[in-house]
């Protein structure tokens, strides 16, 4: 009888691992994204994280935190409407011309 070494050779099959792929599966879809803004419209910012988009969402953490990052970006780049009531309406004809009595 052969004593066995331990070590037994495999059988070439002729396949190759398969690679993992380099494209980004992030999962952030446009109907997500809508989701999430539908669904954060009343949050505060301070409630607007990861793990809440998470939790509601049932999504995975890199999309929460990508979709975190983009509410929060959507929510930066609003802009204030300016209201009239700030100003007088005389104060802006005064401050272009002013009058100095020398």
């Amino acid at each position: 009888m052969a004593e066995s070494t331990g070590a037994t050779r495999r059988r070439a099959t002729g396949q190759v691992p398969a690679a993992k792929s380099t494209t980004d599966h992030t999962g952030i879809t446009p109907e997500l994204l809508d989701r999430a803004r539908l669904l954060t419209a009343d949050w505060p910012d301070d409630q607007l994280t990861a793990v809440g988009l998470r939790t509601e969402l049932r999504i995975g953490q890199k999309p929460s935190r990508l979709l975190r990052d983009q509410l929060q970006a959507d929510r930066t780049r609003q802009v204030q409407p300016v209201t009239d009531n700030a100003f007088e309406a005389g104060s802006l004809d005064e401050a272009a011309s002013p009058t100095r009595t020398v």
